[in-house]
């Protein structure tokens, strides 16, 4: 839904003692915007407002989340775009009033000389509301909204595009996405529909792989976009999210139906460049899988130790535990198959669930890149 902004821009203003021909005065309703007004006047936001506070507080401020279109703004708010007076000045002080659509965008400056405290805290408030963020403590919020962004798509609009590098974790804040295969031959079919509160993108973000489907806006929707670095952030502080986002994919793959009859039969087979490492790895904690993953790259042999979903053990040559797993990671060919068992008696050496270990073997991979390309700057 468009968000608008009131911009008063002073025009005639000879006579006033504050403001010189340009300066702004913008209000993002009910707050004045500090970072783009030059100055504030009491005198001409009270003649602004003065239709607004003969109505219900509560009323007013439910107002700029209801507005489907400018002129309904405009009306609500009993304004008109163009010339206004200062009600203080005789000698013909002016604004030109107008109203403009802007993207929102809840990433706060870090600078209490722009954004009070309290402001911060509603946005967080209203962050804990949405199901996915409501197990992050405030302050783990806090420290990650510069790297979040609310971002608004037309009906028909791409939002990952298959192929392309994963960015940017996706919330669906309002609104209805379809999950796009597109095949070689340009045709395509949906996969699955997906809606508020639900999420996408993270699997690019935890394999390091490329999107695996286009994502793309059914209606006019508004997603809430995590930067690849605020989303490692988060899902470290908060273990319970983690738990959530495995629970919103194992019911994902279970309505879409797609590779779980394959992945968790017993004997089944692939290969790792039709389904990458990690993406197994997420498949068969999702499943909640029992059972044993034995990957085969060259002439190494690792395996990997399934209960209930979550990995417990590894083995790869002299490497055991975590150590196996995070050079198992690394391989992008390779044979695998998955045997299932009923139930599975291994003691557990691993102290992450399975999504913090994918988290920490991406980001050894990560460093690992970057040592690599630095070496490579410096030769």
């Amino acid at each position: 839904m468009p968000k608008y902004q009131i911009v008063l821009t002073a025009e005639n203003v000879d006579c006033c003692p504050l403001y010189k021909a340009g300066d702004k005065i913008v209000l993002d309703f009910p707050q004045v915007d500090l970072e783009k007004t030059n100055k504030v006047c009491a005198f001409v936001i009270a003649e602004l407002m003065k239709h607004q506070m003969q109505k219900d507080k509560n009323m007013i401020c439910e107002l700029r989340e209801e507005m489907s279109d400018k002129a309904e703004f405009l009306e609500e708010f009993g304004l008109e775009e163009g010339p206004i007076t200062c009600p203080r000045m005789t000698t013909g002080v002016s604004f030109n009033l107008e109203v403009t659509e802007h993207e929102e965008d809840i990433s706060f400056i870090h600078d209490e000389m722009f954004i009070g405290r309290q402001d911060k805290r509603e946005m967080i408030n209203k962050l804990r509301k949405i199901p996915i963020l409501s197990t992050v403590t405030a302050d783990d919020l806090f420290d990650a909204l510069g790297e979040i962004r609310l971002k608004k798509y037309e009906a028909g609009e791409t939002i990952l595009k298959k192929g392309d590098k994963g960015r940017s974790f996706f919330i669906i804040y309002n609104g209805e996405v379809e999950v796009v295969q597109v095949y070689k031959d340009g045709m395509e079919s949906v996969i699955v529909k997906l809606e508020s509160g639900n999420c996408f993108g993270e699997m690019s973000l935890l394999t390091n792989e490329a999107v695996s489907a286009t994502i793309r806006a059914s209606v006019p929707s508004t997603m809430l976009s995590i930067s690849k670095e605020g989303f490692r952030q988060l899902m470290d502080c908060a273990p319970n999210m983690r738990l959530m986002i495995t629970k919103l994919l194992a019911k994902r793959i279970k309505d879409t139906n797609h590779r779980v009859g394959l992945v968790v039969a017993s004997g089944m087979v692939g290969q790792l460049h039709t389904i990458a490492f990690p993406e197994l790895v997420q498949t068969l904690s999702s499943t909640e899988s029992n059972g044993i993953l034995y990957v085969k790259n060259d002439k190494k042999q690792g395996n990997v130790y399934f209960q209930h979903g979550q990995i417990v053990d590894t083995e790869l040559g002299d490497l055991v535990g975590e150590e196996g797993f995070y050079k198992m990671l690394e391989w992008k060919k390779g044979d695998f198959r998955f045997s299932q068992k009923e139930t599975l008696e291994r003691e557990r050496t691993i102290p992450y669930d399975t999504m913090g270990l994918l988290l920490e073997g991406m980001r050894r991979l990560d460093e690992q890149t970057r040592k690599w390309k630095s070496s490579d700057v410096q030769l």
